[in-house]
């Protein structure tokens, strides 16, 4: 068995996950303005709690994105320092993905807010993607919505409460540690792995699109 260290920073909520022999460590906490501050010692923590040496660690799986510009670059930022301090190879996983793996067995669809106005948006069944994350207008979703393109849909992610009362509990709207550890793992053994952190890149999908094909489930 591996031991794997995870952390995402993309979204409102700061994730740390680390699986050993010894154990696993599994931290989420809403802490949207401090993620910077409180990254490295909540790593640390992980490790002292699991008596790990940081030198033994390893495989990094990352948040990439999208999601909070500042956040993206704090998590990518700080794995890039890890990989080339330590060698380490790295796992890039995306916020949405990420989300989506709260209902891995249905069709998500997954909303985080963006800049005013907008949201990021991606389709998920059974944890593959049906439509990669775009950045459209908070407007045009909703306008979908209303004519029925996501019926049997779980509406996943805190964009949608922009749009909608009509979805699941928040708790399908948290990310979880552990849930990002598995996805890096799965790529890890799909050969899905960066070696350079040169090629580590933040996930920011940036440009709107004019329209959007919802593919069905």
């Amino acid at each position: 068995m591996m031991n794997v260290l995870s952390f995402d920073t993309s979204l409102p909520y700061l994730t740390v996950a680390l699986s050993t022999e010894k154990g696993v460590f599994n931290f989420v906490a809403r802490s949207f303005v401090k993620h910077a501050a409180n990254l490295l010692p909540t790593i640390d923590y992980a490790l002292r709690h699991l008596r790990l040496e940081v030198s033994e660690v390893e495989l990094l799986v990352v948040g990439v994105g999208p999601g909070s510009f500042t956040g993206i670059r704090v998590g990518v930022a700080t794995a890039k320092g890890l990989m080339a301090g330590l060698g380490l190879p790295a796992v890039a996983v995306t916020s949405t993905e990420l989300l989506a793996a709260n209902v891995p067995d249905r069709t998500a669809a997954v909303c985080i807010p963006a800049r005013k106005g907008h949201v990021y948006f991606a389709v998920y069944n059974n944890g593959k993607p049906v439509m990669e994350p775009k950045f459209v207008e908070l407007g045009y979703v909703k306008t979908q919505l209303d004519a029925g393109k996501f019926e049997g849909y779980i509406l996943v992610g805190e964009g949608w409460k922009e749009i909608t009362s009509k979805k699941l509990p928040s708790s399908f709207d948290k990310p979880d540690g552990f849930r990002l550890l598995e996805l890096g793992v799965e790529k890890f053994n799909r050969g899905e792995v960066i070696k350079a952190p040169r090629e580590l890149l933040p996930f920011y999908v940036e440009r709107p699109i004019a329209e959007l094909k919802f593919a069905s489930s």
